[in-house]
C-alpha cells in the first residue's frame, strides 16, 4: 500500500520506504505466512496485492470458531459497492470523509442487519467497519451514537482505521 502521509512541502508521498529500498536493489524477503486474520479475510489482500501467495497456517485455521460462525447471515468478510459515493477533503483539516458512504452504513446497512438477523439470534455479534481515514471513522462514530440500534441490540459495532484494527 502506498503511504498516506505528506512530505514537508505538503505533497503526498508516492512510494513507501519498502518500495524505495527495493528500487535501490536492497535484498527483500517475502513473508508469506500470515497469523493475524481469518483465512477468508486474508484471501482478499492475498489475491489483490500478493498474487495469491499469502498462506494461512493450520494454527490459525484451527482456532476456535465463534458460535455464529456457521450462520450464513454473518459472513467473515463483506464488501458493498459504493460507486458514486466519493471521498471529499475535510475543509477543517487534511483528512478525508464520505458522508454518503457513512449514511449508507448507518441508515441502510446496519438498521437492516440488526432486525433481520439479530432479533432471531441468541448471541452478540460484533461488526467491524474499517476505514483508511480518521475523519471517516469520526463521522461514522458520530452517526452511530445517534441511532438507537447501537444501544439496545445484540449487534455491537467497532469502527476504526486500518491501523486501529491491527
Amino acid at each position: 500500500l502506498t503511504p498516506s502521509g505528506f512530505s514537508p512541502n505538503n505533497k503526498p508521498f508516492e512510494r513507501s520506504l519498502f518500495e524505495r529500498l527495493q528500487s535501490l536493489n536492497f535484498p527483500t524477503i517475502f513473508l508469506c505466512n500470515q497469523y493475524r486474520m481469518h483465512e477468508n479475510i486474508a484471501a482478499f489482500p492475498s489475491e489483490q496485492f500478493y498474487q495469491g501467495k499469502l498462506i494461512t497456517p493450520d494454527s490459525v485455521k484451527d482456532r476456535l470458531k465463534p458460535s455464529w460462525h456457521y450462520c450464513p447471515c454473518f459472513p467473515t468478510l463483506c464488501f458493498w459497492d459504493t460507486t458514486g459515493r466519493n471521498m471529499t477533503a475535510n475543509p477543517m483539516g487534511h483528512g478525508f470523509m464520505n458522508k454518503e458512504e457513512a449514511d449508507f452504513i448507518t441508515h441502510t446497512l446496519l438498521p437492516t442487519l440488526a432486525p433481520t438477523f439479530l432479533n432471531k439470534s441468541d448471541v452478540e455479534v460484533t461488526v467491524g467497519i474499517i476505514s483508511f481515514y480518521r475523519d471517516q471513522v469520526k463521522l461514522l462514530r458520530e452517526q452511530l451514537a445517534r441511532i438507537p440500534l447501537s444501544n439496545n441490540s445484540k449487534l455491537k459495532v467497532k469502527v476504526a482505521t486500518v491501523d486501529g484494527f491491527q
